[in-house]
């Protein structure tokens, strides 16, 4: 059994026991799980029961799955070895009814095997995909094994020498990380009582919701809660488990919760972790190069979800508001707002001012857990939480994996990447820091920059460890900045690394660099700098500060092997192409028009050619490939729809009531009006509000709104009372009015019961424009109740926002029902493809100059067309025809717009059932053709075809939420039976 951890296939490593996704496919392996986790464990309670059993559990399945592997194996080449004879029948004659009933039993019991083997991959793939965060060189792995090369340690190089070999390697590891865990002794600077006001404290209330009685319901929200597509930790139990069996373990689980909750829970039994050593650069060498991932037993990880999900809840309000990360509410991305436009004012009026770009080294794992403690207390914690905390940090055991073999297990300090607390309690103890700058801003001895925007200016913005600080052109206070810093850093245990930090002076004194450099003793930083990948200067972004936005797709993409990728892998890859970094920098600045245009060309180079340089025929234009699934087309990324997007979701923010930093700042630089919904575009706004006023047409499509008055809603593209603006349902009105960007109560008045609108004097009304239009207005209930007007966001299912949504309107699709039928992906993008007559037919072909005058169809004579090979071709007739008569219907399309107009007149259920078949009857169509072709054999009879047919709707019917599978089922069995026998 594969390890399933960094290192691959491809050396020999220690049994590891896992437990495998790919035996959930079989009915028998819950029984088993059920049965013998029900198994009595004598007078064990709690945690040691759980333990028993989980021990017992791992045993039992470690024989069972020997058995299953042997079984499967002798079966696959058995049944592969019936079907290759029964291929060789078909060469010397027809096949009997019989035998045609035995092959067909044959193949769909293979590709229950092929199921089964297909979730082992996607498994491993997505664990690989979580140890490497990087998509797309993972997506690769199983073509060309690059991403498991690239987690191999070959070599590593030390003070001593280069160390080779796995022992020698794993050694080497093991001490460095023992020795960043190692204990150290704090000094005797401590924070004084009474640090944060009761404001930033906890009160009764907030004490009683920590320390509540745990319920099965918060512990099951925490087990959904967590990702099921990452490896597990050293006792092979995934999350994927504790869902599946959750009625089966839940009562356990409570039981260990009740223990905890009364401090009588040895937890540290529970707190086991494998460390995976990840390449933070190209080609690392040393051990520092690299970065830990924790890989924690689900079983502890639950524990921390459940406390993490309590302490999210208080958090907004005992954590500072400069801080942006792990909070619900804040945006990663507002410190990165606040910063720039700084600097915009700094650059406009003509001030000094200078940026100290902090680097923490190993911050997590070199936080002092006595002064996490001592923050606690001083925050209102009780003490049963910080006794949790005690219990949930101290007495864990982490083992570092070298190239799939674990090493020897040590005790580890401080925090654990990965754990759902550790950013939490992080954010504590850089509020503390927060804290110590502030109190030196009230005293006077310090001040921020900006000081008219902000009480003393903005001195610190925080995104976990990620620090900036923003100081004014002072010498001798940037001294006391530097006293402050070393005071923290003896405090907390933590230590900046100012090797690798950066000060940068702003201002016509240049001399004044090195001066601070001295100071900080770091290295010399330029504008524009950046922030979490994002470039932020004081004046417009140049060309060549967008260019690495290029290079970074250009190598992401030119790294795939995408000549040996289907259509679905590349669309996902080109999905996928876009980083964090630059999304976060699409949500600030307005993308050139040179740059939207490069990436579609990028993108859309490789979806029709891959990385091969000859020149290809693109076989649907850009502009149809980028609508949503949701109306029938590939959903490729539209950047420019994408960038207006998430601009106008700071128009949004403005409007909602909370106190952040970013708004204060905005507010104070920006004149506002109608409820932050337009601003004035005065001269000189920063690049960034710049970007966002020019995305309000944006906002207005993706807002919703309450009608008061009609004085603050625009008509044409405000949505209202409804799902869509009046400029997207009633176009031609709106084509004349005078003014689009004018309020409701311009266009038409509410006046004795009826409407009145003023045009423009040569405009003469279409009589079903002004019909249509009425009938819109009729349906609007004017809200006369004084109250104010109200806007939301309009959301999907669920309340989480989607940022794509004002996007829909402008675009629009034929087909939705494509896109929601359970069946594989390729299947689908398969079936896009007939729809759109982009597939390989020689008619295309040719028309595309890419083959020769060979035009003929494989099974007939006729000219190879998409109308012809799916539905004239005799072959393809006679399925459709068989198809039917076992459905029930007498109709059978001649062509694909009768498909169509049958599909989208039908009830959605039956709209998906007839998809379903469809896909799966052109899927078998083309693998025929295919087959033909290559074996250059021609087909006479419908019967593989037919088999075919069935064998992919039986296992369509297996997916999970499968609609209709009770019919899906009947309807393949029925049709294995009617293969050979004539319709009437």
């Amino acid at each position: 059994m594969s390890n399933g951890y960094p290192a691959g296939d491809t050396h020999k490593v220690p049994y590891i026991f896992r437990f495998e996704e790919c035996w959930l496919v079989r009915d028998e392996c819950r029984a088993f799980v059920s049965k013998n986790w029900a198994a009595d464990t004598g007078n064990l309670k709690g945690l040691d029961k759980w333990q028993e059993k989980i021990r017992r559990l791992r045993r039992c399945l470690k024989g069972w799955n020997r058995n299953i592997l042997g079984e499967r194996k002798r079966a696959k080449q058995a049944i592969s070895y019936k079907i290759a004879e029964f291929e060789r029948k078909i060469n010397l004659r027809e096949l009997s009814v019989e035998e045609w009933y035995e092959k067909t039993a044959l193949n769909t019991a293979l590709m229950s095997i092929y199921r089964e083997d297909q979730v082992w991959r996607q498994q491993r793939y997505k664990e690989r995909c979580y140890l490497e965060v990087g998509f797309a060189t993972a997506f690769i792995d199983e073509e060309s094994g690059d991403s498991k090369d690239k987690l191999i340690i070959t070599s590593l190089a030390t003070e001593n020498g280069t160390l080779e070999g796995d022992e020698a390697i794993g050694q080497h590891a093991t001490a460095y990380y023992k020795d960043l865990f190692r204990h150290e002794e704090r000094c005797s600077i401590r924070l004084q009582s009474g640090f944060w006001d009761d404001d930033h404290k906890l009160n009764e209330q907030d004490n009683f919701h920590l320390n509540k009685l745990f319920t099965i319901e918060e512990i099951k929200e925490a087990v959904w809660k967590m990702e099921t597509d990452i490896a597990p930790g050293p006792d092979g139990i995934p999350a994927t488990f504790y869902r599946e069996f959750w009625d089966v373990i839940k009562g356990d689980l409570k039981e260990m919760f009740e223990e905890f909750h009364t401090g009588n829970l040895k937890i540290h039994r529970l707190n086991f972790a494998f460390i995976a050593l990840i390449p933070e650069v190209e080609g690392p060498t040393c051990i520092e190069q690299y970065r830990p991932a924790y890989l924690s037993n689900v079983s502890y990880k639950i524990f921390s979800e459940v406390l993490a999900n309590r302490l999210r809840k208080v958090s907004d309000k005992i954590v500072d508001k400069i801080q942006n990360a792990f909070l619900p509410g804040r945006n990663i991305l507002d410190g990165v707002v606040v910063v720039h436009e700084v600097l915009h004012e700094l650059n406009k009026n003509g001030m000094p001012g200078v940026l100290l770009e902090l680097d923490f080294d190993r911050p997590y794992a070199k936080v002092s857990l006595d002064f996490l403690q001592e923050v606690l207390i001083l925050k209102g914690f009780t003490n049963k939480w910080i006794h949790w905390m005690k219990k949930l940090l101290q007495g864990g055991s982490v083992s570092v994996m070298v190239n799939g073999k674990p090493g020897c297990y040590f005790q580890q300090r401080g925090l654990r990447q990965g754990d759902p607390l550790s950013p939490l309690l992080f954010n504590l103890v850089i509020d503390a820091l927060s804290a110590v700058l502030h109190r030196g801003k009230e005293k006077g001895i310090l001040e921020g920059l900006a000081a008219h925007l902000t009480y003393k200016g903005v001195l610190n913005v925080h995104c976990g460890e990620d620090t900036i600080l923003l100081l004014k052109d002072d010498i001798e206070m940037a001294v006391q900045v530097k006293l402050f810093l070393t005071c923290y850093e003896l405090m907390s245990g933590l230590k900046i690394n100012y090797l690798n930090s950066k000060v940068t002076y702003i201002g016509e004194d240049k001399s004044k660099q090195e001066e601070y450099e001295q100071v900080f003793t770091c290295n010399s930083g330029s504008l524009p700098i950046k922030y979490l990948g994002v470039p932020i200067s004081n004046l417009r972004l140049e060309r060549k500060n967008w260019q690495p936005l290029i290079d970074e797709m250009h190598s992401k993409l030119a790294s795939c092997e995408s000549n040996n990728l289907s259509l679905n892998d590349r669309v996902l890859l080109i999905n996928s192409s876009l980083s964090d970094t630059q999304i976060y920098i699409m949500s600030l600045y307005k993308l050139p028009d040179w740059l939207i245009t490069e990436v579609d060309r990028i993108w859309t180079r490789f979806l029709w050619y891959g990385t091969v340089k000859k020149r290809k025929y693109h076989r649907k234009e850009r502009p149809r490939i980028c609508i949503p699934e949701a109306d029938g087309n590939l959903s490729i990324l539209n950047v420019r729809v994408l960038n207006d997007c998430l601009l106008s979701r700071w128009l949004y923010r403005f409007g909602e009531h909370d106190e952040t930093l970013w708004k204060e700042v905005i507010d104070k630089k920006y004149a506002v009006y109608e409820n932050s919904t337009r601003y004035i575009e005065k001269h000189g706004c920063s690049e960034f509000m710049k970007a966002v006023c020019q995305s309000r047409d944006m906002f207005h499509l993706g807002c919703d709104k309450s009608l008061v008055d009609g004085n603050c809603i625009r008509l044409t593209c405000s949505r209202w009372e409804d799902n869509a603006p009046f400029g997207c349902k009633c176009p031609r009105v709106m084509k004349k009015v005078k003014d689009t960007l004018l309020p409701v109560s311009a266009y038409r008045c509410w006046r004795k019961g009826k409407w009145q609108i003023p045009v423009q004097r040569c405009f003469c009304f279409h009589i079903n424009g002004m019909v249509e239009f009425d009938e819109v207005l009729e349906k609007t209930k004017s809200n006369t109740s004084g109250k104010k007007r109200g806007q939301r966001w309009r959301v999907e299912e669920g309340s989480k926002i989607y940022t794509k949504f004002p996007g829909r309107f402008l675009e629009g699709g034929d087909l939705q029902v494509l896109w929601t039928c359970r069946m594989p992906r390729k299947n689908k993008i398969f079936l896009w493809m007939v729809l759109n007559d982009c597939i390989f037919a020689k008619e295309n072909l040719y028309k595309w100059s890419l083959k020769g005058d060979d035009t003929c169809c494989p099974f007939c004579n006729g000219f190879e067309t998409r109308g012809h090979l799916f539905f004239q071709c005799p072959i393809a007739q006679r399925v459709w025809n068989l198809c039917c008569c076992v459905s029930g219907m007498n109709w059978f399309p001649s062509n694909l717009t009768e498909l169509i107009e049958r599909i989208v007149s039908s009830p959605q259920k039956q709209a998906r059932m007839i998809l379903l078949v469809a896909a799966a009857l052109f899927w078998s169509i083309w693998l025929a053709r295919n087959k033909a072709l290559s074996d250059r054999q021609v087909v006479t009879e419908p019967n593989e075809i037919v088999s075919q047919v069935s064998s992919l709707l039986q296992l369509w019917a297996s997916l999970p939420n499968q609609e209709g599978k009770k019919w899906v089922l009947s309807f393949a069995d029925r049709l294995k039976v009617a293969a050979l026998q004539p319709c009437g």
